[in-house]
């Protein structure tokens, strides 16, 4: 359960960010039964985030009260989940799951340049596992539109965690986790300020709302 808590984390891996942004991220898994090779896309405008793991949903986020909203494209459906109930969904999570026994983590003196980010390497572990963060001082709006988002997850969010709570100097632009299902790398390949459409932060016209399944935090 702490594994599944720390990809969803990185997956799925807040200051108010003023300006548009849009980050992509390429998550790969190698070893395993299958493997992992996606392109995530992350827009954020104002207090709004759309999230983009695959051409068949998006998710999109009020970073203010944490309420989601599901558009299910092949579908044409939407679902909402009010912020309350994720709270207690990912509360009961990390009940479940416990802290994760994490490392303080440690610069290595390692620097490459990545997709254009000039990177330093950090070392830690979580939970007994790897984990490299290639942190960049290149990108702060990135950086505080992911702050952003990973407030929302709250505990479930270790890596962000590390980050804050060491007041390691930068934005991840990779970070390489060794897990149970083999090594997940999480690479920021492109951040973009050009404005977006208020559009992709509402439902559209065409497609139909539905009950979202019973959840703790939900009245009835």
């Amino acid at each position: 359960m702490k594994i599944l808590a720390l990809l969803t984390a990185i997956i799925l891996p807040v200051s108010l960010v003023q300006a548009d942004i849009t980050i992509v991220q390429n998550v790969k898994q190698e070893g395993g039964q299958k493997g992992v090779d996606m392109n995530m896309t992350i827009e954020v405008k104002g207090q709004k985030a759309r999230i983009d793991v695959n051409p068949e949903i998006s998710t999109i986020v009020d970073l203010a009260s944490g309420d989601s909203l599901s558009l299910f494209h092949t579908r044409k459906a939407a679902m909402r989940l009010p912020g309350a109930a994720i709270k207690a969904m990912q509360a009961k999570v990390q009940e479940q799951a416990g802290e994760p026994k994490v490392e303080t983590p440690k610069a290595t003196g390692r620097t490459e340049t990545i997709n254009g980010f000039a990177c330093e390497e950090y070392e830690t572990t979580v939970d007994g596992r790897k984990v490299q963060l290639w942190l960049t001082k290149d990108a702060p709006d990135a950086q505080k539109a992911l702050r952003q988002l990973s407030a929302l997850s709250g505990k479930t969010d270790p890596l962000n965690s590390v980050i804050e709570k060491n007041q390691l100097p930068g934005f991840p632009v990779r970070t390489i986790v060794d897990t149970p299902m083999g090594k997940v790398t999480t690479t920021v390949v492109t951040v973009s300020p050009n404005e977006i459409a208020e559009s992709k932060f509402v439902i559209p016209s065409d497609y139909k709302e539905m009950q979202a399944p019973a959840m703790p935090g939900m009245s009835k």
